[in-house]
């Protein structure tokens, strides 16, 4: 296999902070990103913040209009109710599931050491801040649903 040419690799940090920054709301949404602001910020030439606004773009983190350009999307209202709606059961059917199986506290315990580590990859913040996994997979909470 041959070496990663240093541009594709620029490109791919690049694509992996701006990612970051979007799943972790560091971009709010709706927010206007220019190739210039995004170049001054993540301290690079334009080229590689085109080519990770249009990969963020094909994966739909970024909306792209011709006459404005990249977009952090806007999420309405509605859509953030349901989103929590969808969590909240999600979360009740984890808590049980984890209550009902005690062996797996142990399993639960390494999962929780895992989750308070450092992130693995760019993007992941949002998802290893996350204070419900923490509640899930300490035994004193799994133990109140066990009642």
């Amino acid at each position: 296999m041959r070496p990663v040419p240093p541009r594709t690799r620029i490109a791919e940090q690049v694509y992996l902070e701006l990612r970051s920054d979007l799943l972790r709301g560091a971009i709010p949404p709706g927010a206007r990103i220019t190739e210039q602001w995004a170049a001054e910020r993540y301290r690079v030439s334009r080229t590689p913040i085109r080519e990770a606004c249009r990969r963020l773009s094909q994966e739909g983190l970024l909306s792209y209009a011709p006459s404005e350009g990249y977009r952090a999307p806007s999420v309405e209202p509605a859509e953030t109710a349901e989103f929590y709606e969808i969590r909240m059961a999600l979360e009740v059917v984890a808590i049980r599931n984890a209550a009902a199986n005690p062996d797996r506290l142990a399993e639960l315990a390494r999962l929780r050491a895992a989750w308070d580590g450092p992130p693995v990859e760019a993007g992941e913040e949002a998802v290893f801040q996350d204070e419900a996994f923490g509640w899930a997979a300490t035994p004193p909470w799994c133990a109140c649903w066990r009642a």
